[in-house]
């Protein structure tokens, strides 16, 4: 019915909403605005606020779920899942590879009414599909040849400006292990993209302190133990930006509150994990300056014909909290929270 709310007590509110994705209260009020790993969804307009990551030509790249929330989900917003054609029920898809060709598809489009081999035996289809199989092997070798010198170039160029992080991951990906690869917490940490999504996640927990604190008596203790998860995106003029682009941060506390008097003592440690999975995605690209726009295709194409793997990457450190609350019966409250 209208107007009608519930809320649970601060400290046990379930903050998981539509899509099963987190909701982000404090931007537009309760359940207006959800996070996930590829997007911040406006609930209201039912739009994202960046643009779709996985390029749909037919649709905007600010619409979510298809336009269709109802049918669709997108649990990680940036695809809202499989699509069947309306009319065969067949599944819709690509190769992955993006050279416009379907070369089995092209040399073999024959009917009996139009094409030169209505009478073709058993004999000369094998022999065609044999050469046209080593053309297709002949044209993958080549290409994949070609995108290797392209990453080799890539990685020269990037040692050579001292991109050490960039050019150990992309060798990484190519020599194709798919170990999980250990980021310098000291080199994340001067990244402003990381800080700011460490200082949310600091932020939410401050509130939660604030929200439990008064109802503490004298001589009680409580223990706040959460997580915050806060996603970003690297400055494109950032090296991480080449490592990572958009990643996680997730801040996990152990935080006691002492009530001592009209005085609140604040103490805790907060471990920050940082992760993110080393990838590539159909219909993405970046522009690397001295070598134009390179496309996620190449890396897609020499996962489909070569070695290479896609990998996590995570690293974490820990921050301590120590703080005061000062509870006034005549004037307001005051806080003071001291990260380190």
């Amino acid at each position: 019915m209208a107007r009608r709310t519930y809320t649970a007590s601060s400290t046990e509110k379930y903050r998981f909403g539509f899509n099963t994705q987190q909701k982000d209260d404090e931007i537009y009020g309760n359940g207006n605005a959800m996070s996930a790993q590829f997007w911040e969804y406006g609930a209201r307009l039912g739009r994202r606020w960046n643009v779709d990551p996985v390029v749909k030509v037919w649709q905007s790249g600010y619409s979510c779920f298809g336009n269709n929330p109802i049918f669709s989900v997108d649990i990680l917003g940036n695809n809202e899942g499989d699509y069947y054609s309306t009319e065969t029920g067949q599944k819709l898809g690509s190769d992955g590879v993006d050279d416009g060709k379907s070369y089995i598809g092209e040399s073999l489009k024959y009917n009996s009414t139009k094409d030169a081999c209505n009478n073709c035996t058993p004999e000369s289809l094998k022999n065609q599909l044999s050469s046209i199989s080593k053309e297709i092997a002949s044209n993958q070798v080549s290409r994949y040849q070609k995108t290797i010198g392209q990453y080799n170039t890539l990685i020269t160029d990037a040692k050579s400006k001292g991109y050490n992080v960039t050019t150990k991951l992309l060798q990484h990906f190519i020599d194709g292990s798919g170990t999980t690869m250990k980021i310098s917490s000291k080199w994340l940490q001067k990244n402003g993209a990381v800080q700011d999504a460490e200082e949310k996640n600091q932020e939410r927990f401050e509130e939660q302190i604030l929200d439990k604190y008064e109802s503490l008596k004298n001589g009680q203790t409580f223990l706040l133990e959460d997580y915050w998860d806060a996603m970003a995106t690297s400055s494109v003029f950032s090296e991480l930006y080449y490592a990572s682009g958009t990643f996680t941060v997730k801040s996990s506390a152990s935080i006691e509150l002492a009530r001592n008097g009209e005085n609140v003592s604040v103490m805790g440690k907060v471990t920050i994990i940082w992760q993110d999975t080393y990838d590539w995605h159909d219909g993405l690209s970046a522009f690397i300056p001295g070598h134009g726009t390179i496309s996620d295709f190449d890396a897609l194409f020499l996962q489909q014909f070569g070695k290479a793997k896609p990998f996590n990457m995570e690293s974490s450190w820990q921050r301590s909290l120590s703080g005061n609350i000062s509870i006034n019966q005549y004037w307001l409250d005051s806080s003071d929270f001291n990260w380190k």
